[in-house]
């Protein structure tokens, strides 16, 4: 993952993964957490969607907000089923 990653513009699913993942290596899981957030408000498939809502999930597991990650768990669940 590399720092370039951090100013190339958000296009697709993977862009915000990507910058989300360097964020992450990097020790700043909030910004991490808000390039995930925005990447569940766009207009991707349900795949796409549910994937980043797992991601969010996780991110906010280790930064011990349990209840957050509950929510998305959950909300990439009822994405899946419909």
């Amino acid at each position: 993952m590399g720092i370039f990653s951090l100013i190339k513009p958000l296009k697709k699913y993977k862009d915000y993964v990507y910058k989300a993942g360097t964020y992450e290596s990097l020790f700043l899981k909030r910004k991490a957490i808000k390039v995930m957030s925005l990447a569940t408000e766009q207009n991707f498939s349900k795949e796409e969607l549910s994937s980043g809502l797992i991601y969010l999930g996780l991110l906010y597991s280790s930064s011990k907000e349990y209840q957050k990650a509950s929510d998305c768990y959950n909300k990439a669940l009822e994405i899946m089923k419909l």
